[in-house]
């Protein structure tokens, strides 16, 4: 349908004004551009004329220089016009990257696109040397194309001369448009611009020359206006944006003029971020997700389709609505796109009402799908809440509760269990426990009631039918059943069910109180046992959650008096003793044998008292560590150590313990003092969980050793080391199961473990976890009757900053076993350390009992004491004394007064009146490990693993010091 005008032209002067618009294009990028011209042979008297169609040739060449130039990056363009014979030779060559042998036979096929060729711009419908074929086919002539890859590509065309390949009414006599319009035609300045923008720097937002319009069929499409100061204008359309001004809409196109027109569009209703290419905008994407991506598919470096995989793979925007853009059109690319996970697909050209309706639609349906999954997740959050409410009030509720649904059972609590016994032992169907786990093996309800029939008394038998029909027809039930124990015991249950929406709810409870309320209510008549019993019933409640609140501090202070009382009693056997030896002969042997015996008896009564307090007290630490533990409260307090004195203080403390059992010990590991930084009050108390399991059960068996051995490999390039500390026993090891639960919390080797050898399960729990906090594990490698090798590995920085005797691995450490007895004890009224000045100390203690342990000892050293009850009875007898104290130990936790007011009252006496400050020590029992490891920590508080804030309390407050409850005597003294 295309009709060509022919005119004569001067085809060098044509051609030279078109290569001309090129020229600057070229030669900015780096390329060498040669228009070879024979002149010669378009001159002469006998020669025919060059008639072409201005508008088809310019489209020839112009085509055929943007395509040199877009893929050519180095080298040269060509540009050669001569005549062969009855036809005029274009040859226009490049040095770039070439055509594949196999793509050359389809290079003028229309819509064919090169794939794998990389030019400076992936824009191009493929059309365009199709129509070079064509136009040139309508000159007469044809074109062909030969290339290499990597080196360059020609394109030969021919055209004929002369006017015989011209149909009739086809030849003009001039051209109708003047040369100035001709230099500013569409084609031309389209294929300059273009080019510009291929170049560094060269593409823009906007240009001057650009007006965005539709055309009478409303199709967005970006037209070219030549005439001057025109300006990117608002489409008009009907579609309502409000509300969604503030969305981000990214349009990512390698088209600068479809970027442009699009961000005319869409910029009076939405915020819009242009991108090039897919890479571009993913980058964007995923630091600030857009609330909508509109993206063309045909791009460079990262396309259309491989964008939207990015960005459904990526969790920040994943959501985010995806419109795809294309020229493909018909049904198969649509549903291509939808199914490759585009939430729309539009075709260009596409009208500007359709893409910003569309826009509008996905962005509100984005909004919709956020407040949904809001909503949802709200109200997950709500049902997860409500059933965790529900199952903690079951499990606290004191009534047994089982939920039917479905007629099969889904929940039981423990309760329920423990009042009907309904187990295993009765069927192979067993009831949920509260986990509410094994749904798809649940007890059903034809099960249930098959339990109840085995469970109940024989007698309550036939009300079990009704339960039954009462549960098929979610009817109410009430009755009192008796449940048979295998004990043959019998507990009067009240049991109750009530359909609930579709569900059914049977609760039990333990009446069998009753019997004796209606006994008692029988004999007293009167309101006056109600009311008394009411009151009791009161008093109990208050004094128990007084006894909880303080458990902490309570249960240390008569550990404390049991252990130094034990203490005072071990003193006193033994002045009776060396009395009774220097008096022998007095006396005589049968009386001295007699007094013998009972103080063995009395000596070994001390020892159970000293081993059971002991015993209770790390049972009492496990717990109040392990409710620690879980409340995330421990503190890990990292500080230059040096590990083989914690090992070396750890082993000491056993030492009698280990002579008196007859376990041997052998311990080896590195010659050179291992510095570390590490927390070294949890490092010991590891290191004696780990030595006195190993202790407890090798202490029975035929073979009694224990390996110790400590190893600290360095981490390469780094100031890290591994340190291994193995504690190796020939005890009584353990079976594969066991060693599976051994770290569970109040789990033990077997059935029989807590029986023989006692222990709260919970030490080794403690272990791993405390060397999970840092940075290391508990490992165990066990053989039944053959022994247990427990090993802690942690990796720590080597430390720089450890000096002093006590910091070195000591030569005791890895020396033979020797056993160091205690020390003497003094006699009553002797100074422990001779020629030790006696002091004047005032004891600040609310309990009875620990002032008379305190004062028995200090005073039997030899010092002097005064005792205060409270910190006001405190600051008082310090501002009467009229000879000034030495020193102070207070109690922090007191009634009237406490020691951290006590003693910032006497702080800023002091510093009032300019008095010398006054030493003062803490006393407390409200900390969670034991008190063991106060030996392993040379600082001046005598604490073992402390609650670091009561610490900084007490040093904040003016004291110097901390002991903690119980304490020993050599210590109490040492301090003083």
């Amino acid at each position: 349908r295309t009709k060509a005008n022919f005119v004569v032209v001067d085809i060098i002067r044509l051609t030279t004004d078109l290569t001309a618009l090129f020229r600057s294009s070229i030669e900015s990028a780096g390329l060498r551009f040669v228009v070879s011209i024979d002149e010669d042979a378009f001159r002469g008297s006998e020669f025919p004329g060059v008639f072409v169609d201005i508008d088809m040739y310019e489209k020839i060449l112009l085509n055929l220089l943007s395509n040199a130039l877009k893929f050519t990056y180095s080298g040269h363009i060509y540009v050669c016009l001569s005549v062969e014979g009855e036809f005029m030779v274009l040859e226009v060559s490049d040095s770039g990257v070439g055509i594949p042998a196999n793509e050359l036979p389809f290079v003028f096929d229309r819509f064919h696109k090169v794939e794998g060729v990389y030019g400076r711009s992936h824009e191009g419908s493929g059309i365009g040397l199709a129509l070079v074929k064509e136009l040139v086919r309508l000159h007469g002539g044809s074109a062909v194309v030969s290339s290499t890859v990597g080196q360059g590509t020609v394109f030969r065309l021919t055209f004929q001369l002369g006017t015989q390949h011209m149909p009739p009414g086809h030849m003009m006599q001039e051209d109708k448009v003047s040369p100035a319009d001709r230099a500013k035609s569409r084609s031309r300045v389209s294929f300059v611009k273009e080019a510009e923008r291929w170049m560094p720097g060269g593409a823009a937002i906007s240009h001057p020359d650009l007006e965005v319009m539709d055309d009478e069929e409303g199709q967005g499409e970006p037209i070219r206006n030549l005439n001057a100061g025109s300006a990117i204008t608002k489409q008009r359309n009907n579609v309502s944006t409000a509300g969604l001004e503030s969305c981000v809409v990214m349009f990512v196109d390698d088209n600068s003029d479809m970027r442009d027109y699009v961000h005319a569009l869409l910029k009076p209703h939405f915020h819009v971020e242009l991108y090039p290419d897919g890479e571009a905008a993913y980058n964007a994407a995923i630091v600030r997700p857009p609330n909508l991506v509109l993206s063309d598919i045909m791009m460079p470096k990262m396309d259309g389709m491989e964008l939207m995989a990015a960005l459904r793979k990526h969790p920040a925007t994943r959501g985010v609505p995806v419109i795809l853009l294309s020229a493909r059109a018909g049904d198969e690319a649509r549903v291509g796109g939808l199914q490759a996970g585009a939430d729309d697909y539009l075709v260009k050209p596409f009208r500007s009402q359709e893409l910003i309706a569309r826009i509008v639609l996905h962005l509100e349906l984005s909004n919709l799908r956020r407040s949904l999954e809001l909503k949802v997740n709200q109200r997950t959050l709500q049902l997860s809440s409500s059933e965790a409410r529900f199952r903690l009030l079951s499990e606290l509720a004191p009534v047994g509760v089982v939920l039917v649904s479905d007629d099969n059972v889904l929940y039981a609590n423990e309760t329920w269990h423990n009042i009907t016994r309904m187990s295993l032992m009765h069927s192979h169907h067993a009831l949920h426990n509260s986990n509410g786990d094994n749904l798809n093996d649940s007890t059903s309800r034809s099960e249930l009631v098959d339990l109840f029939g085995q469970c109940v008394h024989e007698e309550d038998r036939p009300s079990v039918t009704l339960l039954d029909e009462a549960i098929s027809r979610r009817e109410r039930f009430e009755l009192e059943m008796r449940f048979t124990r295998p004990n043959g015991e019998d507990v009067l249950g009240l049991v109750f069910g009530k359909g609930l929406e579709g569900d059914y709810v049977l609760t039990v409870a333990d009446v069998s109180y009753r019997r004796q309320v209606t006994q008692i209510l029988l004999l007293k008549q009167e309101g006056e046992f109600e009311r008394h019993k009411a009151a009791e019933a009161e008093r109990m409640r208050r004094d128990t959650e007084a006894f909880v609140d303080m458990i902490c501090h309570e249960i240390r202070n008569p550990l404390n008096g049991i252990f130094n009382n034990a203490d005072l009693l071990m003193q006193s056997l033994a002045q009776r003793t060396q009395i009774i030896q220097v008096h022998s002969t007095i006396l005589g042997n049968d009386v001295v044998g007699r007094l013998a015996s009972l103080a063995n008896d009395d000596l070994e009564a001390i020892q159970a008292i000293q081993l059971c307090t002991a015993h209770q007290k790390v049972i009492a630490d496990d717990v109040l560590c392990m409710s620690r533990l879980d409340s995330n409260k421990i503190d890990i307090n990292y500080v230059d150590m040096s590990a083989g004195t914690v090992l070396d203080s750890v082993v000491r403390m056993f030492d009698t313990e280990l002579q008196q059992k007859g376990i041997s010990l052998t311990m080896e590991g590195p010659s050179q003092p291992v510095h570390i930084v590490c927390d070294p009050v949890r490092l010991s108390q590891i290191i004696i969980n780990l030595f006195s399991n190993a202790v407890k059960f090798t202490e029975h068996t035929p073979v009694r050793r224990i390996f110790v051995s400590m190893a600290a490999t360095p981490v390469p390039d780094t100031d890290v080391i591994t340190l291994e500390v193995k504690v190796h026993d020939t005890g009584i090891g353990m079976t594969p199961e066991e060693k599976a639960k051994l770290f569970q919390r109040f789990s033990q080797g077997s059935g029989t473990t807590f029986q023989k050898y006692g222990g709260s399960g919970l030490g080794l729990s403690i272990c791993k976890r405390l060397a999970s906090l840092m940075g290391g594990d508990v490992t165990v490698d066990s053989e039944k009757n053959k022994g247990s090798t427990f090993t802690l590995h942690m990796r720590c920085r080597v430390s720089k900053n450890v000096s002093g005797p006590d910091s070195t691995l000591g030569a005791s450490l890895f020396a033979p076993p020797a056993i160091h007895p205690h020390p003497p004890t003094a006699a009553a009224g002797s100074h422990d350390a001779p020629g030790e000045l006696s002091r004047r100390l005032l004891i600040v203690e609310d309990n009875a009992v620990n002032q008379k342990v305190l004062h028995r000892q200090l005073t039997s050293a030899g010092h002097e004491c005064q005792l205060a009850n409270n910190g006001l009875e405190a600051i008082k007898a310090i501002e009467d004394s009229p000879i000034p104290f030495d020193l102070v130990f207070m109690d922090l936790e007191m009634p009237i007064m406490n020691g951290l007011d006590a003693t910032a009252h006497i702080r800023s006496r002091e510093a009032r009146l300019g008095l010398p400050r006054l030493p003062i020590v803490a006393l407390s029992a409200n900390v969670r490990y034991a008190s063991s490891l106060i030996m392993l920590i040379s600082t001046i508080m005598l604490i073992s693993s402390f609650r670091q804030e009561h610490v900084q309390e007490a040093l904040a407050s003016g004291m110097q010091g901390f002991v903690t409850k119980p304490f020993n005597k050599e210590d109490l003294l040492q301090r003083v």
